[in-house]
């Protein structure tokens, strides 16, 4: 509430022409345009919808995008191509689709870096490909780069869950991914449930090739998330680089819970998950869906909507941290695919 209020006090002021960019520093290792385009809906729509001066904020405010690259871990600019977070060639494909969703400016904040000519003390270099691959987002699109395993922590193999399969076969497309419908996911629901809150869209994201997740703890509130990633529930995480990986992978979050009603049953409705998944709570498991089976067993239940109940577990007006193990068993896109929302029975 004091946000909104400080940013339509900001708002109340802009006048003429003046601009209020937004830059949206989530977009740090975005890759896919599906990723910019669901952020571009959050700024010129979400955000609209929750100011008190929505026209003011349609005038005045515009969607920008901003990219880490430097020399920290895997965004660096070694020349060895393949061990950074972009090669030349995602990093033009990116910044294309980030210059297609933004209204005007795309940001490349390099901490440490010399983009350009001529020498800055304490400053790196960076090879004349990605000089050339910033050049070359502002043409044509790009052509779409080989996929290729993106983590950082990844094993060279291709994961822990079975059935295991090669390492750099093309994954097929498939029309359940496609997209996203509302009403034939959560319709029938709201007969006898009504929507607290939906989700963010964004989440923490690290693969777990070595199934270590549960035993380190990577579902507590608290851990250390530099070297998770972003990535959206929109898509599985295939469409975020993660062709080649089958097997576990951890998704985290902390999100506002509003005043729950007493006495009713409070459960998280999750659209879909391929394959299977387990759910914590601050800390707690709360619930599992598929953990034990493929994906294409009893009615590919991959495909449909699952509820786990979390009736006193959240704290009621207050911020609460969500952590969910998935497992994706191949040879197709896994993860959180479809939104997740809080319910109520009424």
């Amino acid at each position: 509430q004091l946000l909104r209020a400080f940013f339509d006090g900001l708002l109340s002021e802009c006048t003429g022409k003046a601009k209020i960019i937004d830059g949206h520093e989530m977009a740090y290792g975005y890759r896919a345009p599906a990723t910019f385009s669901s952020a571009r809906r959050v700024m010129k729509q979400t955000m609209r919808d929750l100011s008190r001066v929505p026209a003011k904020y349609a005038t005045h405010c515009e969607a920008g995008f901003s990219f880490l690259i430097g020399r920290f871990g895997t965004l660096g600019f070694s020349e060895a191509f393949n061990s950074n977070y972009y090669t030349p060639e995602e990093l033009a494909f990116s910044l294309h689709a980030a210059l297609r969703y933004s209204d005007r400016y795309v940001w490349l904040y390099t901490p440490g870096c010399n983009l350009w000519d001529g020498s800055n003390r304490g400053a790196i270099g960076i090879p004349k490909a990605y000089k050339e691959a910033i050049a070359a987002a502002r043409g044509p699109q790009p052509l779409v780069p080989l996929a290729r395993n993106l983590d950082a922590h990844a094993s060279p193999h291709p994961g822990s869950a079975l059935p295991p399969r090669k390492l750099g076969l093309p994954v097929p497309g498939f029309p359940e991914f496609a997209g996203y419908d509302e009403q034939k996911t959560f319709g029938d629901l709201w007969k006898s449930h009504r929507q607290l809150v939906e989700l963010g869209h964004l989440w923490r994201f690290r693969i777990d090739p070595q199934n270590v997740g549960v035993k380190e703890g990577w579902f507590k509130p608290g851990v250390f998330e530099r070297s998770w990633f972003w990535i959206t529930d929109l898509v599985p995480w295939d469409n975020h680089g993660y062709r080649t990986y089958d097997g576990y992978g951890w998704y985290r979050q902390v999100f506002e819970a509003p005043l729950l009603p007493p006495g009713k049953k409070i459960q998280l409705a999750f659209g879909a998950v391929a394959h299977g998944a387990e759910i914590y709570v601050n800390g707690v498991k709360v619930g599992s869906h598929n953990m034990d089976g493929w994906a294409y067993t009893r009615g590919d239940p991959w495909k449909k909507r699952f509820l786990v109940d979390v009736t006193g577990r959240l704290r009621s007006g207050r911020s609460n941290h969500i952590a969910v193990r998935v497992v994706d068993y191949g040879p197709f896109g896994g993860g959180i695919w479809k939104p997740v929302k809080l319910i109520a029975e009424r």
